[in-house]
């Protein structure tokens, strides 16, 4: 019986040994590894990959082997931008047994970060660039791609084509210098490609759940044979694809949430083998908090790029003027709420007032609402100005009327500046979120003093002048030494 178990052991250990085409850890000194080839593609004659123990030009931590006593290195640090070398394989039979997948472990670093050195991958029927068919690219810094999070081995696998079914087939690795720091690769394998994942359970925030906080990370549970997952997530049901996020995490977190807002989402498992399929199945739901009291408006990078109100004035009744000039200041969350300021301008409700505002940088579009039942919540009744678009070189100047039914009293207005690369299609909204922008509070004092206007009318087609008679407009509105009139409409729309 134990002659039996022992030569049944020993036929599974030669059926996975055979099963995989190639595993190379560059572990002996020879270099490179028998059957291996090694050229310059683009350089001097010396400069192709090596052999090594330890890195020596990296910056701190050095890089050891993923695994073994060696690695195989080539050297950006020392070598000319553009210059390359290619480290061929061995010959390899694919002709039974494919699928295939060629995987491999690459150090990744921050050393010279604005360098691109990087390492292509390639399979072809000769042992040659030529003619050859790129399987992938792994640039050497952790922040360039595929992106990372931290210092360290990673493992990369590419699929390898079923045309490639013959029996000369060549993986070829052709690194590149940008002139950076040196790049290692470890543990080379060609082997089946494994099948793909199954599905697996949504666990955070939990199907159903209410009053989510908008600052969101969503969890699964793990796939055993998982590379990455693709992430599905939205307000539609089924959400669409936002990303991907690579093994072993199983959590990311989502930008652009909104409050009082119900949310959809999914993950599908894949690696080299494929996609989970079916997961859609799994889709859970949940809805975000209400906005609370005053809410405060949602960014994802806020004033990174100078989009923020660097100026905001308005004049009005009884000599009283709210001048801010917050040059370049802004708030780390792009927020300010200004309502402690010692100055509460005076408008009068049914009239309109002069201001003027400026932004930090071009294509910053403003919006103004006028909290007059003091919710908190700035609704589309609310909003005085819309989409005004603000300069960056000289301030703009704007008319703001106040709705004759708005409470006497005080009241926040809220300006909102958002970033958009072509002009607005819809109303600003005053508590989502927006990648770029800056919000401001101010406090106002609404009554019902009034001021007097004389605005004469004029058939279409005919001209409106600013003559004696015609038009006056006092201290209260637009006095500030010009006479411009801004025609808005209904919806206070320039």
């Amino acid at each position: 019986m134990k002659k039996i178990i022992l030569l049944l052991f020993l036929f599974i250990s030669v059926q996975v040994t055979n099963a995989q085409l190639l595993n190379e850890s560059f572990d002996a000194t020879t270099f490179p590894p028998p059957g291996w080839t090694n050229t310059v593609v683009v350089g001097g004659p010396t400069e192709v990959w090596e052999r090594v123990t330890a890195t020596t030009d990296l910056a701190d931590p050095q890089a050891l082997p993923h695994s073994g006593a060696g690695m195989a290195k080539y050297d950006s640090y020392n070598y000319d931008v553009d210059n390359s070398a290619a480290l061929i394989s061995p010959v390899l039979n694919m002709t039974s047994g494919g699928p295939y997948v060629v995987s491999f472990w690459m150090y990744r670093d921050d050393t010279f970060s604005s360098f691109y050195d990087s390492v292509e991958v390639f399979i072809n029927t000769a042992a040659s660039l030529g003619g050859a068919t790129k399987l992938g690219r792994i640039e050497r810094n952790y922040d360039q791609e595929p992106v990372v999070n931290n210092i360290g081995w990673y493992q990369y696998s590419f699929a390898i084509p079923a045309s490639f079914n013959t029996a000369s087939n060549y993986i070829i690795f052709k690194a590149t210098s940008d002139y950076g720091a040196e790049m290692v690769i470890d543990d080379v394998l060609v082997a089946p490609a494994p099948a793909a994942p199954g599905c697996v359970t949504n666990i955070s925030p939990a199907n159903g759940a209410t009053n989510v906080s908008t600052s969101l990370t969503i969890s699964w549970n793990a796939a055993a044979t998982a590379s990455s997952y693709d992430v599905y997530f939205g307000t539609n049901n089924p959400p669409a694809l936002i990303g991907n996020i690579s093994a072993p995490a199983t959590s990311t977190g989502i930008t652009g949430v909104n409050y009082g807002t119900t949310y959809f989402w999914y993950v599908v498992p894949k690696n080299v083998g494929g996609s989970a399929t079916g997961c859609n199945a799994n889709i859970t739901s949940f809805t975000t908090v209400s906005a609370p009291p005053n809410c405060v408006p949602q960014t994802t990078n806020g004033c990174t790029f100078d989009d923020k109100i660097t100026l905001f004035r308005v004049k009005g009744a009884g000599g009283t003027e709210l001048n801010i000039n917050t040059g370049t200041t802004c708030n780390a969350n792009a927020y300010t709420d200004t309502t402690d300021h010692p100055t509460v301008v005076t408008l009068v409700r049914g009239e309109s007032f002069w201001g003027q505002m400026q932004a930090g940088t071009t294509g910053d579009y403003v919006t103004l609402w006028l909290d007059g039942n003091d919710d908190g919540i700035y609704s589309n009744s609310e909003r005085i100005m819309n989409n005004m678009l603000a300069n960056d070189q000289d301030p703009s100047s704007f008319t703001l009327y106040i709705p004759a039914s708005t409470p006497v009293g005080n009241h926040r207005l809220r300006a909102r500046l958002v970033y958009f690369f072509d002009a607005p299609t819809a109303p600003i909204d005053a508590c989502a979120n927006y990648t770029y922008g800056d919000t401001k509070d101010f406090l106002v004092n609404i009554t019902n003093v009034g001021s007097i206007h004389n605005v004469s009318t004029y058939a279409p087609g005919t001209s409106c002048y600013d003559a004696a008679g015609d038009l006056t407009i006092d201290a209260a509105s637009n006095n500030n030494g010009t006479t411009p009139v801004f025609i808005v409409d209904s919806s206070n729309n320039y």
